[in-house]
Parts: structure tokens; C-alpha cells; sequence
């Protein structure tokens, strides 16, 4: 099985940090407790579960919890998962993005082909015994940050190690919700990346489109069904990567319905605890994932073992795409935008709450808004700006300094964004600034 250490056979000094690394987790040992800090984002949040998970299973007590809202004893031994807090007392590991630093008792630790999940995993196998189970949620942790190729790098190991031990497969499958079991029609209708403007929760006007294509399709055919008929699906597919065009604000590939990738095996779904639905693939089960995230931003606390609460959300996906179907095309008609500081910022105006801000920021970026640098985007709703904390990460923003700042100007966090009373939008212009 490929580790870490012969991946950077090559990067002498990534070696060096990786050896301190080994000390200090020796260290941690001796203490027999850790204490794990997280950004509230959701790749974060995985890794932030495998590392708890793998701890306890080594009788090492680990305590997760997030920053910045709390920061960790200067005495006590810690992981810091996406940001780096500065040089402690205590033994302090921090994974994120940057330099490699190794201090007395510290080091900075990053790879740059690989998740912030998969550089956990597989710095913890240089110690303990992984159980490949919690390798999963690294593959969805990389789907969900948009890493589309998760055959190279650090993915790439994970994705090996999982073949090995027959849990997943390569083939070609589809980005679109639940394609082996529910006929197209509905598949495409509950998809929501990639966003279908217009068809979204309606098969009927699937069923129209493509027959309107010229596609002889009947109401229950599936994908799956087609799979024997190559000009059909190859028309199929054009037609829809067609339509994704003329309505998209960017141009769309086929590759983002049909692609190489990876997926767990019926007997694994059955064996793990693991939801099924990443049988069809882990590009809508890692959005998800992503709407557990809004259920409770503080609910991290063995986070890996969420695939028992799929149904759960699973509804909240499936409400949010209804949501979507009824409340975006108007919203997307008129929205505000806003340049502050060199920053973009879009605000669309909602008649309620939307069920899952996150899930719908990304059906937002997925139709080609925000997904610039320095572009946030923001919801209003009764009166309140809802913004992401998901889209400040992806807009490449400080996140801690923007949390800090807009907390101490009186915004809270729910369901994962940050969130005040706004009736016309002129506090999601001041964050922009901050």
C-alpha cells in the first residue's frame, strides 16, 4: 500500500517535516489527549472528524472544536486543521495551506496535490492503523472542493488504497442524481450540480426537452438503460451539455455529466456505514454531505459517522432543490451586485429562508456566479443577509479575519453563514469591506 513517505521520496524537506511530525504525535501520545481546531468549512470539518476518529481508536482523547470562536490552551496539545494559529507551548501540528515550518514543538505541514483530507489520512498512517472506511469521506471531501480529478496526487493514494481493499471502483459514471435507480428524467430534475436553470425538480419538462431534441425517450428509461444504445446516450448527453449552454453563464463541458471517477461498491455500502447513494457516484453524495453541514455548524463531533443520518439529508437536499426550482430564476433575474475594495459581491433576494444556504450557494457558482476570486455570494431573506462561510473560502478571502471582524459588528453564525438583519443589503456591502 503506497504511503506518505514514498510519495515525498523526492521532497527531502517535506520529509524532514513530516519525521518532526512523527515526534510531536509521539508526544500527543504521552499525553494520552488532543485538541483538534477546525475552520467551519466543510472539507475541514471531514478531516477534522478522521483525525478525532483515528485518535480515539488509539486511546487518545480528542476534543474537536472550531475556530475562531474558541482558541486552544496554551498547555494543551493540538491539531489545527486550515489555519495556523502561531508558535505554543504545547506540541502544535497545523495542515493548511502555505510554507513548510518546523519550530520547537511545531510544525506547519502542507502538500500541494492533495485535499487537506487525504494529507490528514495519510499522515496519521505514518503511526496508526486507518481504518479504510474514514478514507471515504476524503474522496467526498475532494468532490465537494470541486477537485475534479481525484486519480492524481494525494487522492489518487486514497483512491488506490480503497481499491485495494475493494470498496471502490474506476469507471466512467455520471454526475447526476441517483442515475442507476431513478429513470433520466428525474435524474436530471433532482441534480444539483450540474444546475439545470428551467428543469430543476420538473421531469416533465425534462421529458419535453428531449423529446423536443429529437430523443426518443420513454418516462421511465434510465441511464442505466441506455447504457447499450451508444448514439442515443452520446445524443443525450449532447443535448443536455446543450442546454447547461445556452442557459449557463459559463461554458459547460460534457465532462461535468460524464466523467471519470470513482465509486464504493454495493457490497461495501452494505458492509460500512456509508450512504448508498455513492453507488452513482461522489459528486451529488458529497453535496449531500454538504447540506449536513447547515444542520449544525457545531454538530462536528464525529462528523465520519453522519452516514447514518442520510435520510436526514437527503431531505434537506431534496428540499432545497424544490427551493431552488420555485425561488432562483426571479432571484437571479435581479440581483444586487456590489464592488467594495476590490471585491465582488452578489446578493440575491429571497421570499424565505432557503432550506440549505450552502447547497444553494453551490447551485449559484455551478450556473457561473461567484466563482471568481473575491466574489461573494450572499442570500436576503425576511429581511436578513445570509452569507456562506463556504463562499468566503472559495472566494480565496481571509475567513477567520471576515468571522472575527463581522462578529464583532454583530453578526452570528446559523446553518453555516454568517447572518444579520439587513433589509436592503447594505450590511453584506460593509462585510465586503471588512
Amino acid at each position: 500500500m503506497p504511503n506518505l513517505t514514498t510519495f515525498l521520496s523526492e521532497n527531502q524537506t517535506a520529509q524532514q517535516a513530516l519525521e518532526a511530525i512523527k515526534t510531536l504525535i509521539s508526544e500527543i501520545r504521552d499525553y494520552g489527549f488532543v485538541r483538534i481546531f477546525t475552520l467551519p468549512t466543510f472539507e475541514e470539518l471531514i478531516a477534522a472528524s478522521q483525525v478525532q476518529q483515528v485518535m480515539e481508536n488509539n486511546d487518545i482523547q480528542a476534543l474537536v472544536d472550531i475556530y475562531p470562536f474558541n482558541y486552544p490552551p496554551e498547555d494543551s496539545p493540538t491539531i489545527v486543521i486550515g489555519t495556523r494559529i502561531g508558535k505554543r507551548r504545547a506540541p502544535t501540528i497545523e495542515v493548511s495551506p502555505g510554507p513548510l515550518l518546523m519550530e520547537e514543538r511545531r510544525v506547519s505541514f502542507w502538500i500541494n496535490n492533495g485535499s487537506i483530507s487525504s494529507i490528514i489520512i495519510k499522515v496519521l498512517e505514518e503511526m496508526f492503523v486507518v481504518k479504510e472506511e474514514y478514507k471515504i469521506y476524503s474522496l467526498i471531501a475532494a468532490y465537494a472542493g470541486d477537485r475534479g480529478d481525484v486519480g492524481s496526487g494525494l487522492d489518487g493514494l486514497i483512491v488506490e488504497d480503497l481499491e485495494i481493499a475493494g470498496i471502490v471502483e474506476k469507471s466512467f459514471t455520471f454526475s447526476l442524481y441517483k442515475w442507476k435507480s431513478l429513470p433520466l428524467i428525474h435524474s436530471v430534475a433532482y441534480t444539483a450540480v450540474p444546475y439545470f436553470h428551467g428543469l430543476l425538480a420538473s421531469p416533465e419538462k425534462v421529458l419535453n426537452f428531449l423529446k423536443a431534441s429529437g430523443i426518443d425517450i420513454e418516462e421511465t428509461e434510465r441511464l442505466l438503460d441506455m447504457m447499450t444504445e451508444e448514439e442515443k446516450l452520446v445524443n443525450t448527453l449532447k443535448a443536455l451539455t446543450e442546454y447547461l449552454n445556452n442557459v449557463s453563464k459559463r461554458k459547460r463541458e460534457v465532462t461535468e455529466i460524464l466523467y471519470e471517477g470513482v465509486e464504493v461498491k454495493e457490497d461495501a455500502t452494505k458492509n460500512f456505514d456509508v450512504p448508498s447513494i455513492l453507488m452513482h457516484g461522489f459528486k451529488q453524495g458529497s453535496l449531500i454531505f454538504l447540506g449536513v453541514s447547515d444542520i449544525s455548524l457545531y454538530h462536528v463531533v464525529s462528523l465520519i459517522t453522519l452516514g447514518k443520518y442520510y435520510y436526514k439529508a437527503e431531505d434537506l437536499y431534496l428540499k432545497t432543490i424544490t427551493f431552488a426550482s420555485s425561488e432562483l430564476p426571479a432571484a437571479l433575474a435581479v440581483p444586487k451586485s456590489y464592488t467594495v475594495s476590490g471585491r465582488r459581491g452578489t446578493l440575491l433576494f429571497l421570499p424565505e429562508k432557503p432550506p440549505s444556504p450552502t447547497l444553494l450557494y453551490r447551485m449559484v457558482r455551478d450556473f457561473g456566479i461567484g466563482r471568481e476570486a473575491a466574489h461573494v455570494v450572499g442570500f436576503n431573506a425576511s429581511s436578513k443577509t445570509m452569507v456562506p462561510i463556504d463562499s468566503l473560502k472559495r472566494a480565496s478571502l481571509d475567513v477567520i479575519g471576515i468571522i472575527r471582524r463581522s462578529i464583532s459588528k454583530g453578526w452570528k453564525i446559523d446553518g453555516g453563514c454568517l447572518v444579520k438583519e439587513d433589509e436592503d443589503g447594505r450590511e453584506f456591502k460593509e462585510l465586503l469591506s471588512s
